[in-house]
């Protein structure tokens, strides 16, 4: 076969491209470090960083979780120092042992002012903020958890912390899968103690998307269709006819929760009063990495996430005891002052309240210590979570990443190669007519 000058020089040309192709290709790994630009170029590696990128920013999310809930379990824990410091110099300091069963009116209201000083505080710090957020509030963090009703009695979100009572706008309330309904205050005690009944029935008297209100057995039917929502029920409830005499207004009834749900068909009692234990019980979970899963009734298995939830009556107390007393702190220290300033105080009251104080005030620190090993508990998951990104930063690094040493070597190597190929090509490609010219 006949080699030409035209087919030497076309191929060192093609062999020069693909130098100078190879030449850019290491220059950009020298300059970036990294691996591969394109998914084709390692479809393996490729696919690993998707892997661990997507693991990286879900360990971060669970990092900030875990940084945030962190900060507001301290915040927590501060302010129940704060109140079981200043409940522990009442229960077991010196402002009680200066009363005596002979102690006269006005040494009796010195202590009473200083124990109503001491309900101000822990109010005060119950109520504490972390953010926008009330610390103490349970499920409901918008609004400040303690409030004093007219009479003085300590509320809990609107409920009396000693009966159960509601004492706010909502005044009876039911509950009716994952609906709340409120009846309004100026109807709960013409609803307290009836039932609702929600139905899905063709052959009910009750037409579908019809509330009827039935004085004679106290009871209120609601037939909702296939697929009706929330949003339904509280219209049906808020058009509701009345069968028999009842002065209310069915306007003020509302339904809370997710309106877009499906509301489903069943039964509930109307009470003007809340379980407080239910209320001191409230969960909030976040995720922190544990491995999230949720049980068949749709509930957040307790061992894959992380409870921040704190309802004040929690650690204040709810209810009253065995004698009488209340169980809540707050309540029992303005009982005690109470006492204190009547003219014929009596001091077995005042012992008796002075006791439960002392039984409440171990809770109260109870509760501090167990809110302490659940803030460790965070710290030691932030320092896991820590050491996972540092893992998957390495890993990612590894992955997608050249050794900046190993990078420049190619390229040199490759540079070395490109000149080489340079320098051949002047004694591969023959001199012409014109170059014998020169």
């Amino acid at each position: 076969m006949r080699i030409t000058n035209g087919m030497i020089a076309g191929k060192y040309s093609r062999n020069l491209n693909s130098a100078i192709s190879a030449l850019d290709y290491y220059n950009n790994r020298a300059t970036t470090l990294r691996r591969f630009d394109k998914v084709s170029e390692d479809p393996v590696s490729a696919a690993k960083a998707f892997r661990l990128r997507r693991a990286y920013f879900e360990n971060d999310n669970f990092h900030n979780n875990t940084s945030n809930a962190e900060n507001q379990m301290l915040t927590a824990e501060t302010s129940m120092r704060a109140i079981n410091t200043t409940v522990q110099e009442v229960a077991t300091g010196d402002i009680m042992k200066a009363v005596t069963a002979t102690s006269g009116l006005d040494e009796r209201n010195i202590i009473a002012a200083k124990l109503r000083k001491t309900m101000e505080s822990i109010v005060a710090s119950a109520n504490t903020q972390y953010g926008d957020k009330y610390i103490f509030g349970g499920s409901d963090a918008k609004k400040p958890p303690l409030t004093i009703a007219q009479d003085g009695t300590l509320l809990y979100r609107g409920v009396d912390v000693n009966t159960g009572k509601l004492v706010n706008e909502d005044g009876a309330i039911a509950k009716v899968g994952d609906f709340k309904i409120s009846f309004g205050e100026d109807n709960g005690q013409s609803f307290n103690g009836y039932t609702i009944n929600i139905i899905n029935d063709p052959a009910s008297p009750v037409a579908f998307g019809d509330a009827e209100i039935e004085v004679a057995t106290n009871t209120i039917t609601v037939n909702l269709p296939n697929g009706a929502t929330g949003q339904d029920l509280q219209d049906a409830l808020q058009s509701a006819t009345i069968d028999g005499v009842l002065s209310v207004d069915v306007s003020k009834i509302t339904v809370s929760g997710d309106l877009t749900k499906e509301a489903k068909v069943g039964t509930s009692a109307i009470s003007d009063r809340v379980d407080l234990n239910e209320l001191a019980k409230e969960t909030v979970y976040i995720d922190l990495g544990l491995g999230l899963s949720v049980s068949a009734d749709g509930n957040v298995n307790a061992q894959s996430a992380f409870n921040t939830s704190i309802p004040a009556i929690s650690f204040l107390g709810y209810g009253m005891d065995a004698n009488g007393n209340p169980k809540n702190i707050y309540s029992l220290l303005g009982e005690m002052a109470t006492e204190l300033e009547k003219e014929n105080f009596s001091y077995e009251r005042l012992t008796s309240l002075e006791d439960s104080l002392k039984t409440q005030s171990v809770d109260l620190l109870s509760s501090v210590t167990e809110l302490g090993v659940r803030s460790n508990f965070l710290t030691t998951s932030k320092t896991r979570l820590e050491d996972a990104t540092y893992n998957i930063k390495v890993q990612i690094n590894e992955t997608e990443y050249l050794d900046a040493a190993e990078a420049i070597m190619d390229f040199k190597l490759q540079e070395y190669i490109y000149n080489a190929a340079l320098s051949m090509g002047s004694k591969v490609i023959q001199p012409s007519f014109l170059d014998f010219m020169r």
